[in-house]
């Protein structure tokens, strides 16, 4: 009986992948086209949303535990407001 490891794959199987996923995630037309600003790469765009989640930890009255639903919040605060302005 022949095992495998977590990472072998026949030469047919990998074909077959590699197949799979050309039709079903087609390349971007310009893969090196400029994405989209995140706040992982622009830190303007991460201190917009981090000083928004501040204020709305400051407007709860200071109370801990809600970080992350503030930074979502600010987040898509922010998003919109650079999207209703461009």
């Amino acid at each position: 009986m022949k095992y495998r490891t977590q990472f072998a794959f026949t030469q047919r199987e990998l074909l077959d992948l590699l197949a799979q996923s050309e039709k079903g995630y087609p390349m971007p037309k310009n893969p090196t086209k400029e994405q989209p600003a995140n706040a992982a790469t622009d830190p303007k765009l991460e201190e917009s949303i981090r000083r928004r989640a501040y204020a709305l930890y400051e407007e709860r009255g200071r109370e801990d535990g809600h970080d992350i639903d503030d930074w979502l919040r600010a987040e898509a605060e922010v998003t919109i407001a650079l999207k209703a302005a461009a």
